[in-house]
């Protein structure tokens, strides 16, 4: 099959959309190859804004999206696509550049704002805008991710929302200081994602939590 593949991507015109598919997802792809592929499916990015995609194209475009050799230039033709399973695969890449994140910080998909706020290779401003997303969902994301900074943390950790509190207590940058704002937490599962993080930090110091 390796073998077919090779072959078939010096004449992609003549093969099927399946091959195309295989092809995308090929790690070791060439990146003039790449724009040979993506060339043949660009009337999808153009046609209704990018709205509505060929079920080929999608699958396709996801797998371009995803693949580590897809060079900057198609990311950037990419990013027009209005397709939510292209922009989630954006969005997980660990080199997408910055102003392509900021492109995405107001997806109207839930699960693009997710993959970003989750991605550890997210700037710290795209994670800052993040956590000020109206949905808490996503401001757990931010909470959870390791590349979020301390300054982050401790604005997360006066989230409304308990679960964005625990992820700030779970998270491996959180500081000392910023458990001890926790450790009267109204909410019983604040307070013991804390003392875990805590004892792991500092084994058998329970005289913090004496009386509680």
């Amino acid at each position: 099959m390796k073998r077919y593949i090779k072959s078939a991507i010096s004449d992609m015109t003549s093969e099927s959309p399946e091959v195309h598919l295989e092809i995308a997802k090929n790690p070791n792809m060439r990146p003039a190859d790449m724009q040979r592929l993506f060339n043949l499916y660009i009337d999808d990015v153009n046609a209704a804004g990018g709205y509505y995609l060929r079920e080929v194209a999608r699958y396709v475009f996801e797998a371009i999206a995803d693949n580590p050799n897809t060079p900057e230039d198609i990311l950037r033709d990419l990013i027009k696509c209005r397709d939510v399973g292209v922009l989630n695969a954006l969005a997980s890449r660990p080199d997408l550049p910055r102003d392509l994140q900021g492109k995405l910080v107001n997806s109207k998909y839930y699960s693009v704002r997710s993959n970003l706020a989750r991605n550890p290779a997210a700037a710290t401003i795209i994670l800052d805008l993040l956590s000020d997303d109206l949905d808490w969902r996503i401001r757990d994301d931010v909470a959870g991710n390791k590349s979020a900074t301390v300054e982050l943390l401790s604005k997360l950790a006066k989230d409304e929302y308990p679960p964005v509190r625990v992820s700030v207590a779970e998270n491996p940058n959180v500081t000392d200081e910023i458990l001890e704002t926790l450790m009267h937490d109204n909410v019983t599962a604040v307070r013991r994602a804390m003392k875990h993080t805590w004892l792991n930090r500092h084994p058998g110091d329970w005289t913090k939590f004496l009386g509680q």
